[in-house]
Parts: structure tokens; sequence; C-alpha cells
């Protein structure tokens, strides 16, 4: 089709005239019958039902490790295992400038500092060289690698510094369920933390998991998230499998060390594995619409795609793009909204400019401050189909070849259109990310 035309923006015809549907998740029959099953059964929490368990044992199963804790969320997760791997008031933590708050809240909840370090623009993730320098210059306890879009980030340069100066790394998969390097699933060399809330891969509304094959650290993670409390007899969390009597109740338990209650439901748990039984199928499916969007964006001027490697296994949560530096942002993400194209932004400033966290702003971040301004996140969410990529490949041409030199007019519009428009009335499945 021809993507010529008139601007929906200031009036033309949109490119897609019905709404994209929504990134819901996957309510199968089984779903609703492993959570009648749990209510049936009266047994709700991990102390009566199998179902905490049995998911931890599949999860670590599909990641690769030994040991998974179901907890309630992912920002509850890197705050068990901040904790576990021995972060304490005083530390610091290097964090990349650019990701979700929930990645450095756990840091200030651990009663440590970030560090805020730069991106780099190959990954979205930290830079090796920026953490190097943060490293020479701070006395730095802990890295906190989040990996973002699905995308690994510099990972091998990461540990081996990490190595180099003797600290532990903790992993944000919160958008990277699925990513994996050379087979391998990133994060499971130390501790991965996973979020399975609404806009992730795998959904039940909210939960977290944390994932490693050190059975010190998953040990550390379980007494988190169960008030630091263990079994004397046996050394054990009390949601582990023992067979305890009245006299452990009266005499065997203690309380070891600092804990919350971060206790998922059997409900949750129920949802969680199936969802993952058919988390295979919903990353085949986000990889082929993401191979149709690189395939015809490629040789498109004025924007740059993530790049792939054939050792590198993205999960594809979100497509990112950038623009070039003199494509306005903001103007072009109202331009493709009026096309009737649910696209946005992740996270519109670099984390070190949020209140709770500029005490800590120490540079500028040139990386995640470009990103943050020229970024434009398209859906690949498996309720969408290849004509959907080839509507938004259109919408994106279109927009692309529009003269903003000479129509300052699109700009006044563009801003009208995000300041007036409710968010809910853009498009179905619009993609402004929280």
């Amino acid at each position: 089709m021809s993507v010529n035309g008139k601007l929906a923006l200031l009036g033309g015809a949109p490119i897609c005239e019905e709404s994209f549907p929504f990134d819901d998740p996957v309510i199968s029959a089984e779903s609703l019958q492993a959570a009648v099953g749990c209510l049936k059964n009266k047994k709700l929490s991990m102390f009566y039902s199998a179902e905490i368990a049995l998911f931890e044992r599949e999860f670590s199963s599909f990641i690769g490790c030994s040991h998974t804790v179901f907890l309630t969320s992912c920002t509850v997760a890197l705050h068990a295992a901040l904790l576990a791997v021995g972060v304490k008031s005083g530390n610091k933590v290097a964090v990349p400038a650019y990701t979700y708050v929930g990645s450095a809240m756990p840091v200030l909840l651990a009663g440590a500092e970030p560090v805020f370090v730069d991106i780099e623009l190959d990954s979205y993730g930290m830079d090796p060289e920026s953490l190097e320098k943060a490293l020479r210059t701070e006395r730095i306890d802990a890295i906190l690698l989040v990996h973002l879009f699905g995308i690994p980030a510099k990972e091998s340069e990461i540990l081996s510094l990490a190595e180099s100066y003797g600290i532990p790394v903790v992993h944000d998969c919160a958008q990277a369920l699925g990513t994996r390097i050379n087979g391998a699933h990133v994060g499971i060399q130390q501790v991965a933390c996973f979020s399975f809330g609404d806009s992730k891969i795998l959904k039940i509304g909210e939960g977290g998991a944390v994932s490693t094959s050190n059975s010190s650290i998953a040990k550390n993670v379980a007494l988190v998230r169960h008030e630091g409390e263990v079994w004397k007899r046996a050394d054990v969390v009390r949601a582990d499998e023992f067979r305890f009597t009245a006299h452990d109740v009266i005499e065997g338990l203690d309380y070891i060390g600092l804990g919350s209650n971060y206790r998922p439901t059997a409900i949750s748990a129920a949802l969680a594995r199936t969802q993952l039984s058919l988390l295979s199928e919903t990353l085949s499916k986000r990889a082929r619409l993401a191979n149709v969007l690189s395939g015809s964006l490629s040789a498109m001027n004025s924007i740059t795609i993530p790049s792939q490697k054939k050792s590198h296994e993205h999960s594809w949560i979100s497509f990112p793009l950038v623009l070039a530096d003199h494509l306005p942002r903001n103007t072009v993400i109202a331009a493709l909204c009026a096309e009737g194209i649910p696209v946005g932004v992740h996270f519109p400033v670099p984390l070190p400019m949020h209140t709770v966290f500029r005490r800590w702003y120490r540079s500028e971040y040139p990386n995640a401050s470009s990103f943050c301004k020229q970024q434009v996140i398209l859906p690949v969410y498996p309720t969408l189909t290849k004509q959907h990529m080839v509507m938004i490949t259109n919408a994106i041409e279109k927009v692309l070849v529009s003269n903003y030199a000479k129509l300052a007019d699109i700009k006044k519009a563009a801003e009208a259109f995000l300041k007036n428009k409710p968010l809910r009335d853009l498009c179905s499945g619009v993609y402004f990310f929280y």
C-alpha cells in the first residue's frame, strides 16, 4: 500500500482504522481450572498448597538452574536477592542510569546507596567502560545488572569486572524472561530476578521470582520471604518440605535474620504454572513479530533498530527504536498514535533525575539521556499478527517522510494531541510503560 498522504495528526486518514488488540494475558480453560481448583480445595497459602513448590521446580527447569524462590513481585525479589548476597546498610550498588524505578528502589530498601552508571547503545544495558570507571573511583559492593527489552546486556564483560573486584552481581531479568546467550539463560551464573506483572511476558497480574544455582543464596532469599524464620531442628525455612512436630512449633522456631512477608498465593502459582506451559510458544510468537519489524525497518533512514547476534536469543518484550537527533521524539509518537499505532516510551528520563534519587546524581549519563530523548517503543506482544507489523511499518514510513522543517504545525498539533487526548482513547494497547 502507498504510505503517502496527509498525516492523521493533521486530519488525514489513519493507517489503522481498527483498534489494535490489547496485550492481555492468556487465560485458558486450564488457567481457570487451576485457579478454581485452589479455591475449591481451600488451600490458598504456601503453607498448605503444593502449587508454589511445583511452580518453583518447573520454572527452575525452564531457566536451567537449581533453585527458584517465588515471591510477590520483582521489586521484592530484587530486595531479597540483594540482602541474600550480603548487601547491607552503607554499601554502594552500581545501577544503570536507564531502567525502571523498581530496579533501584530495592537498593534503598536494603539500606544501600545507588551508584548510577551510564548505558551503552547496543544493548541499552550498563556500559562496561562506565562501570569500570565507577569501580575505580567508588567503593562499590555489588552490581545490579538490568537486561532490558528482552535483549541481553553485556553480561560477560560485566561479570569479568565483578570477578576482578570480588563483588556479587544481581540480575534484573524482569524484561528478559527467555533471553539466552549461547543457550544459557542470562543471569543464572549468579542470581536472576523475574517479574510476572501485567506488562511482562509471563503475566499473572503481580509476581516475581529469584532463580539461582547457589543453594546458600536461595536459602537466604527464602528467609527474607518469610520473616527470617527457620526450624532449628532441620535448619530449613518454614515453607520447606519439613515434617515438623508440635514440639518444633513450641521449641524449635528461630528468627535468624531480616525478613518480611513476600509470600505469594497458591492461586498465583497455579496461574503461573499454566502460563509457563505456554511460554515457549509465546516467545516464538514474539520473535516472529520482531523479525518482521527488523526486516522491514532495517533499510529506513533516520532510525536505528536493535542489533542481533547469532549467539543471542532475545525474548522481545518490546521492540525499541532510536530516532535520529533531528526527529522530535514526542512529535513522532503523537503522529504514530494518531495513525492508530500503539507506540510509546518506556522510561522518559534517566533514573537519577527522579526526586528520590537526585542526591546520587553524579554525572551527565550521555547515552542514557540521549536514549531517553530519542526512544520509540514498538509492540510485539503475541495477540498481534504479521499484518499489525505491516501497519506499524507503514505508519513509521509515512511519519518519517514528513518534512518537519517545513511543517511546524505538526509540532503544535502533536503537543495538543499528547496534552489533551486521554491515554485510553489513543488506541487499544497503547504502549506507554511504567
